[in-house]
């Protein structure tokens, strides 16, 4: 399997993630930002990456990759995930190529919110809320993380 167009894919979400929120956030916190509404944070916190969506999200990603077609999940200067899935809405061929794969934009907006959030708690440390020590990533997120991280392209380093 060649695994570099999802490296590739993944490293846009990073820099699109980084263009989202502060970069201090990104990497000290996880997800947690000023960027994403309580609603968002609570949504991140709570979804469940599975199996079947991880397969869809990078069946997605490669899709899009091979037509050319931009499928960054998160809109830089966006305030919050529903303006991220809107601005993916907004161009026909990202939307198509979700739907093809059983995908609405908000799910494929949430479940990368979800796994970035994991791999930066994977790669940099736990994410806690500097307010009231919240967890901000789903502990079984972490767990599919580290059981997927060659395939994420994430190393031990």
């Amino acid at each position: 399997m060649n695994r570099k167009p999802m490296k590739s894919s993944l490293k846009r979400v990073a820099l699109a993630l980084m263009l989202l929120l502060p970069v201090g956030h990104a990497f000290g916190q996880g997800i947690s930002s000023h960027a994403l509404t309580p609603a968002d944070k609570a949504a991140v916190r709570q979804y469940v990456i599975t199996e079947a969506v991880f397969g869809k999200v990078r069946a997605a990603s490669h899709d899009a990759q091979a037509k050319g077609v931009e499928l960054s999940p998160f809109k830089p200067g966006a305030h919050s995930l529903d303006e991220s899935a809107a601005a993916l809405d907004a161009q026909p061929a990202a939307h198509d190529i979700l739907k093809s794969h059983g995908l609405t934009s908000h799910e494929y907006v949430l479940a990368s919110a979800a796994t970035l959030g994991a791999v930066m708690t994977v790669k940099y440390g736990k994410a806690k809320s500097k307010n009231n020590g919240d967890e901000l990533v789903n502990p079984a997120n972490i767990t599919f993380v580290q059981k997927h991280m060659d395939e994420l392209g994430v190393d031990d380093n």
